[in-house]
């Protein structure tokens, strides 16, 4: 569903509706309800595989950046949330980073 954005100026956002997001990062949580509908298949380049999941990492921090920086990009409208800057845009997970 295409809906409309918030204006700025004399300029509109864009809801993301027509771009695709490739999130290059800790991995993303597949089970994120903001990001629910939105992720589509991603790779990890960490434990070369298919499934760019986020683990807990005992580095400090690293734990849930990538999701965050998913939701950031394009968690969608539920009036309940923050939203992201293209809810409308579906996001490739990429885990680069351990």
């Amino acid at each position: 569903m295409h809906k409309p954005c918030l204006s700025v100026g004399n300029y509109e956002c864009d809801p993301g509706a027509d771009v695709v997001d490739l999130m290059l990062d800790t991995g993303v949580d597949p089970t994120h309800p903001l990001l629910a509908g939105r992720l589509l298949p991603g790779k990890d380049f960490v434990d070369d595989d298919t499934d760019p999941a986020e683990v807990p990492s005992l580095q400090p921090g690293a734990y849930g950046h990538g999701t965050h920086v998913a939701g950031t990009m394009a968690a969608y409208d539920n009036t309940a949330a923050v939203v992201g800057m293209a809810p409308g845009a579906p996001v490739y997970g990429v885990k680069v980073l351990a």
